[in-house]
């Protein structure tokens, strides 16, 4: 058994972990129920935040380029907007095609098990047809609005519409709750999900892949005690006759996010660092570094740790 406590935000903040063996954790109830019930209070502005641990599961994320990456909550493997095999065009190849740098010549084989599929929006970067067409269609998939509508028509036969506030838990490992995301489309659209993974260890996770996540969003995860954050950092915008759109927020707005929910740590997801082509990639310019990004964490004075996985290798979050 281990007992120990870390502070981690540039506001006074204090949280304490039980790491226990899993045969023990039914004569933890009564601790289990107290620290649940302390995450939400406040002493002369300290954030309290208790959580039990078990010692024998092991919580990872490996990242696949672009988009895509894998939660793996021990045996448990959950593939997030997998983008596995070939190439990303947004409509005419002519117009715009994406090829990652690393993973190019891997085949969906090469990849293991997929226990479940969760998709954040409905666009090819992250509902990839051309993945999904190999993946066996009798596994599960969580997904926003469009997604879902994409895999139904593809014949997958276990589809999870996760509307925002949903919760679906899988296999009693990981409960998955939608938030409101990106609006990709018209004003009128319903935005797209971003997506809170809670283990049954109470880690906690949050992914959204545009960086866009809004204020009342951020007032309901401050208290989650975030252990990670998965979003870009790097900003993309598209440029073309005087007209700009951003694909991807500034960095300057996901630090204000990390002020926010104060993870322990963050994971910079850098789903624009690929091989592009077509006549719109001419457009498409970034702004910011990870480098630039680690740096502004710390002249800020905030105590999240940015980490930076080798692609296609697991790296452990707990």
């Amino acid at each position: 058994m281990r007992f120990y406590s870390t502070t981690c935000s540039d506001r006074s903040s204090f949280v304490t972990t039980l790491c226990l063996p899993q045969e023990n954790r039914q004569n933890f109830s009564e601790y289990y129920d107290f620290v649940n019930r302390l995450k939400r209070r406040r002493f002369k502005g300290t954030l309290l935040g208790c959580r039990y641990v078990s010692c024998n599961t092991r919580v990872s994320y490996t990242h696949f380029e672009g988009n895509s990456w894998c939660l793996q909550v021990g045996s448990l493997r959950v593939f997030v907007d997998p983008w596995l095999v070939g190439n990303l065009h947004f409509g005419p190849q002519f117009l715009f095609s994406g090829a990652k740098k690393s993973l190019k010549d891997k085949k969906l084989e090469d990849f293991g098990r997929i226990d479940l599929i969760v998709l954040s929006q409905g666009l090819p970067d992250h509902t990839h047809v051309p993945t999904l067409e190999q993946i066996d269609k009798t596994i599960p998939v969580a997904a926003s609005r469009k997604a879902a509508e994409i895999c139904k028509k593809l014949g997958f036969k276990n589809v999870q519409l996760l509307r925002h506030g949903d919760q679906f838990c899988f296999r009693n490992l990981v409960q998955i709750t939608a938030y409101e995301g990106s609006r990709v489309g018209p004003p009128y659209e319903v935005p797209e999900n971003g997506y809170l993974f809670e283990t049954f260890q109470n880690f906690r996770l949050f992914y959204e892949p545009h960086g866009n996540v809004p204020e009342k969003v951020l007032n309901e995860l401050r208290m989650k005690s975030l252990d990670t954050l998965v979003v870009p950092v790097v900003n993309a915008a598209v440029k073309w006759m005087g007209f700009k759109f951003d694909l991807i927020n500034d960095p300057g707005s996901v630090l204000n996010i990390v002020r926010h929910l104060q993870p322990y740590q963050l994971v910079p997801l850098m789903n624009n660092d690929l091989n592009t082509f077509g006549l719109l990639s001419r457009a498409i310019f970034s702004k910011g570094s990870l480098e630039a990004f680690a740096q502004s964490i710390q002249v800020s004075g905030l105590r999240t740790k940015v980490i930076n996985p080798v692609i296609g290798e697991a790296y452990v979050l707990l």
